[in-house]
């Protein structure tokens, strides 16, 4: 038996999507949660986080999966086009200074609905910025997220909570760290490039920190 909430979301959802939408939605529904956490078995405390794999042969079921969650994240994806067109007129201000003192800062406005296709230093701003809140990607293929270097090790780092980070001495290159990397992610992928993608992940934890529906 499925709460309330859920089984309103899911309604409009084929029949035989239903399980997999519902089971997609919990990474939506992290980007809403802050300072939520779980105490586990061993005596520690964790916040959620959520990294499902709709894994099927055909594109119609998958594509139907995602329903609940933009339903989910209206208010985020709202909040998140205001900030976007604010950091455009920031890059249009910017165009054709150059970098000196009378160059405009970059608006610090937290972004959490992410793009597959980011680079890592892309990907530890946002997680700076994003004001405790969990950071959320919807990809349609797996293979959108082959940008972001050690995705295996994000996953992990990301699922318990850890420290994350890039150091870098350019004074041009981003040098910037979070303390507890929150990120969450809905990927729809096919069972061949499910093999391939992970099928030298068995031993590392990763797939322990990933959840496959069909």
């Amino acid at each position: 038996v499925l709460p309330k909430v859920m089984e309103v979301l899911i309604h409009p959802v084929p029949e035989k999507t239903r399980a997999a939408a519902a089971m997609s939605s919990f990474a939506a529904w992290r980007a809403l949660m802050s300072g939520v956490s779980f105490h586990y078995i061993d005596n520690l405390n964790y916040e959620p986080a959520f990294f499902s794999i709709c894994c099927a042969h055909q594109t119609e079921g998958k594509t139907a999966t995602r329903m609940p969650s933009e339903c989910i994240l209206a208010d985020v994806i709202e909040a998140d086009r205001a900030h976007r067109d604010q950091e455009d007129k920031w890059r249009e201000k910017t165009a054709g200074l150059g970098a000196n003192k009378d160059r405009p800062v970059a608006p610090q406005l937290p972004i959490r609905i992410v793009e597959a296709d980011m680079t890592n230093p892309a990907f530890v701003k946002r997680a700076v910025n994003a004001q405790g809140f969990s950071l959320y990607t919807y990809a349609e293929e797996l293979e959108k997220l082959h940008r972001l270097t050690g995705l295996s090790e994000i996953i992990r780092t990301a699922y318990d909570g850890g420290r994350y980070g890039q150091e870098r001495v350019s004074a041009s290159s981003v040098c910037q760290q979070v303390e507890h990397l929150r990120w969450s992610f809905n990927v729809s992928t096919t069972p061949q490039t499910a093999r391939k993608k992970f099928k030298s992940e068995m031993l590392n934890g990763t797939l322990t920190r990933l959840s496959f529906s069909t």
